[in-house]
């Protein structure tokens, strides 16, 4: 399964939807002050409502500091299923007891969708574990991953999770 690391291609929200019922990874790469992040809570929106029984996470992952410094500090590796639900459900997203069953049940089903925002924004200790939580959602679970970073950054993604990048078409007056 190897995919050429090229540059981002333009795609329309159909067609980001079409591609990643297979990938079920997508790379948002573009310079800064493009609107990733705008699009991607708009994205976010709209999957809500078009898959209301999915759980759609946005994760604004500048945001996240601590638990990725309580990761790296615990050495967590997601190398079992086990611990990579924990650090989501418990480190990542600090849900609530009642939450967090509702998340596990969808998660194990595959009906959980994460909006990684700003990958090029956090700190460069935490890359390496977020690349690898990245890559074991993906080998062990179903579950959709949109990812926005810039394009500096994108080709170890493209190269580790085997994505290719992509750039938003300006949204229209349908969509």
């Amino acid at each position: 399964d190897e995919i050429n690391v090229t540059k981002a291609e333009v795609k329309s929200s159909q067609e980001i939807f079409d591609e990643v019922r297979t990938t079920r990874t997508f790379l948002l790469s573009d310079k800064a002050g493009e609107g990733k992040s705008t699009t991607f809570r708009d994205f976010a929106l709209k999957l809500k409502q078009k898959h209301p029984r999915k759980w759609i996470q946005f994760l604004d992952l500048k945001k996240h500091d601590k638990a990725f410094a309580d990761a790296k500090k615990f050495d967590f590796t997601f190398d079992n299923l086990d611990e990579l639900k924990d650090f989501l459900s418990s480190k990542l997203l600090n849900l609530n007891d009642f939450e967090n069953q509702i998340f596990l049940d969808l998660f194990e089903s595959s009906k959980v969708v994460f909006l990684y925002d700003g990958v090029d924004e956090i700190s460069p200790t935490y890359n390496e574990l977020i690349l690898n939580l990245m890559e074991k959602v993906k080998t062990f679970t179903e579950n959709l991953q949109f990812i926005s970073t810039r394009p500096q950054h994108s080709l170890n993604i493209q190269e580790r999770l085997k994505v290719q990048a992509h750039k938003f078409l300006p949204l229209n007056d349908t969509e």
